[in-house]
């Protein structure tokens, strides 16, 4: 089972599937907007795909839009990063440290 981000202009949804592709072909037909990949991360099993994908959630959900979709712009470099890393924790100290560092950008 993989966890997957697709893009739909200033959205962004963050799911999970055993087959992606499918899943953005399925969301496609419903939506004027051409869909992108960004990314889909193998998980070991079922579970660990639910666990990453609530932890995500989780996370990110200050910029919660609808569901399972986001507002792109404020987490567009943490979803290019998540593909890179190699474990869940790795996954939030990455999330963790970009809020950090846009904590102090608007403190300065």
């Amino acid at each position: 089972m993989y966890v997957y981000a697709i893009q739909a202009n200033q959205y962004v949804k963050i799911g999970k599937a055993n087959n992606p592709r499918d899943r953005m072909n399925d969301l496609q037909v419903g939506n004027p907007v051409k869909l992108k990949m960004l990314f889909k991360i193998l998980c070991q099993s079922e579970k660990a795909a639910e666990q990453t994908e609530a932890v995500l959630h989780k996370l990110l959900n200050r910029y919660a839009a609808n569901g399972e979709w986001f507002q792109y712009g404020p987490i567009a470099y943490i979803i290019r990063g998540l593909p890179q890393c190699k474990s869940l924790d790795e996954m939030c100290s990455l999330i963790r440290q970009h809020f950090k560092h846009q904590r102090r950008k608007r403190i300065a």
